[in-house]
């Protein structure tokens, strides 16, 4: 069969050989890889060839597998909402992608259920080559009662092919909604970024037996200390509004939470709100100029304060605390005053 296969061909070379050349490229091109095939020995050759092949292959792909180090991290949940519509709780999480070398791809997201119900979010793919290390935060509304499970699929080869090396999940679950028992209805909690200074601001539509709020913070949502203490409402039906400041920023990541406790002890934690700021080392005194009666000095530790005209006259000498500092101008002439802190000098112009 190979030998009548063989003569057939040859005779189509005669007819072909008058061909353009670029037909006669491809036939002969053709004819080679079928000759190589159709030969008994070069058969036998491939035949012994092509396990190897496909151990080396998928050894090169367990081998990209092996690249890979995934892993999900400060996992936040906030208290069921039930001002929302539907009520929901915010989760956030980490999810860290490292690839060591090779070329491989990976896409990241998560899944919603809720009762029978699930959605999926998707992000990816990236493909990354040789090396690859990277960070996704990810928030979601989760509704109350459901469960979101955040994923990172890792496969061998770009664009999704080759093996599933990892499938990364973290799954958590939100808290019920219990209208009746809830203490407070939070309509809204946010931080703002200020200049060097975070301000938070809050918002309740009712307050059953609420005793106080307590400000937190944390540099890896984890981990949070308690900051200030504001009062509250007690009971209320109305709309209430508070607000509160925060001079002494963290660099990085701030996150934020309210910790609600009724007149009993009782206690529920609210979403948790993140800004990120850059607190550098020295001191900054604004703004410049001023038409205010206040300026603004921010200082990296206590120290003291001297305020003198270009002459020398001193109008104030006061210590001042670590972080933002709202220094009263109201009664200092107009023109150019000069601030001393520490080694710091500084020159601002009053309007």
């Amino acid at each position: 069969m190979v030998e009548s296969l063989y003569q057939k061909n040859e005779s189509t070379i005669t007819k072909v050989i008058w061909f353009p050349i670029i037909n006669h490229y491809i036939f002969v091109k053709y004819f080679t890889i079928y000759h190589f095939f159709c030969n008994r020995q070069n058969f036998t050759i491939m035949r012994n060839f092509l396990p190897f092949l496909l151990i080396l292959t998928s050894y090169y792909a367990i081998g990209q597998c092996g690249n890979f180090t995934n892993s999900i991290t400060n996992v936040t949940i906030g208290a069921c909402n039930g001002d929302l519509d539907p009520p929901s709780a915010q989760v956030c999480a980490n999810l860290h992608i490292n690839f060591k070398n090779g070329n491989a791809s990976y896409y990241w997201g998560y899944h919603i259920t809720e009762g029978e119900t699930t959605t999926t979010e998707t992000f990816g793919y990236i493909n990354v080559t040789h090396y690859n290390d990277s960070t996704h935060y990810l928030c979601a509304a989760v509704p109350c009662g459901g469960s979101i499970s955040f994923f990172i699929n890792a496969y061998s080869n770009p664009n999704g092919g080759g093996n599933l090396c990892i499938e990364e999940t973290a799954t958590i679950l939100t808290e019920p909604y219990y209208p009746s028992v809830l203490p407070i209805v939070l309509k809204s909690f946010q931080v703002s970024k200020m200049d060097s200074y975070a301000k938070l601001n809050w918002l309740t539509s009712s307050e059953t037996n609420n005793d106080y709020f307590t400000i937190e913070r944390s540099a890896d949502g984890q981990n949070f200390d308690p900051l200030e203490v504001i009062k509250g409402a007690g009971n209320s039906t109305n709309e209430i509004s508070y607000e509160w400041i925060d001079k002494k920023l963290i660099s990085g990541s701030n996150y934020y939470r309210l910790k609600q406790t009724d007149y009993d002890g009782k206690f529920t934690y609210s979403n948790i709100v993140r800004t990120i700021t850059d607190v550098r080392a020295g001191t900054k005194i604004y703004p410049n100029p001023t038409t205010s009666a206040h300026v603004n000095v921010l200082s990296p530790s206590e120290n003291s304060l001297q305020i003198m005209d270009v002459f020398g006259k001193s109008y104030r000498n006061q210590n001042i605390s670590e972080g933002l500092n709202s220094i009263d101008v109201a009664d200092l002439p107009a023109g150019i005053l000069i601030f001393k802190i520490g080694d710091h000098v500084q020159k601002i112009m009053k309007k």
